[in-house]
């Protein structure tokens, strides 16, 4: 006869996805975005790395998740950039308008951002928004403590 474990319905109940994830290196990122190499230190890099790992399980992003660990990652460095080197304002947040003798252009941001309420920071970096729109495609669930 079949006896479940409780944490194994609990977890089944709540959404909550657990396991181990593969490796992800400083290697496997700057593969993905080659532009971040020599803009941080490898340490910093890493660390970033370490958040997301503790943060994106692949027992929930699947397929997703070596795309959602990739913008996680670049979407934390972006604002460590834009802070620690004063990059300019094109590193954090979204530039809804421009002008250039007399010539101007502006967008409408706001119907794609309150898309996002509730994700705060992520909003701040193209990356971040990508990053949010994979994690609400990946099903945020609930956690519980054991």
């Amino acid at each position: 006869m079949y006896t479940p474990n409780v944490f194994n319905l609990i977890s089944d109940a709540s959404n909550i996805k657990i396991g181990e994830n593969p490796d992800y290196t400083n290697v496997t990122f700057l593969n993905f975005f080659p532009q971040f190499k020599e803009k941080v230190p490898d340490e910093v890099l890493k660390s970033f790395i370490n958040l997301a790992n503790a943060n994106i399980n692949i027992a929930r992003y699947k397929s997703f998740w070596n795309m959602a660990m990739n913008f996680y990652v670049a979407h934390f460095l972006t604002i460590y950039i834009s802070e620690c080197q004063r990059l300019g304002a094109n590193s954090v947040g979204m530039i809804t308008s421009k002008s250039v003798d007399g010539i101007s252009v502006s967008y409408d941001t706001a119907s794609i951002m309150n898309d996002l309420d509730g994700w705060g920071g992520y909003k701040q970096t193209s990356f971040g928004i990508q990053f949010a729109t994979i994690a609400k495609l990946a099903g945020l669930g609930g956690i519980y403590v054991v």
